[in-house]
């Protein structure tokens, strides 16, 4: 069986939710290969926006066709993704 996989998304806009950052990814892995989001709204010394959030995907595969689709300039724009388990 798959274990999940979570990608670190950088860059999440201060008026975005989970809701529509969710919508966005299940654009490209459909919506049983995303499991969760969970965004932390943060802002830096000088007050500007560094949330970012967890995307929990159905398997690393999932994971891997997503980042692979972003380096592509497929998915979602400038946003600096990392992933672990």
């Amino acid at each position: 069986e798959p274990q999940s996989c979570q990608l670190h998304v950088r860059g999440v806009e201060e008026d975005e939710s989970e809701g529509d950052l969710r919508e966005k990814f299940e654009r490209f892995v459909g919506a049983r290969g995303v499991d969760g989001v969970s965004i932390r709204r943060r802002a830096d010394e000088t007050g500007a926006n560094t949330s970012w959030a967890l995307v929990t995907l159905s398997s690393a595969r999932v994971a891997a066709d997503v980042l692979e689709k972003f380096f592509f300039g497929q998915v979602l724009g400038d946003g600096f993704w990392g992933w672990g388990r």
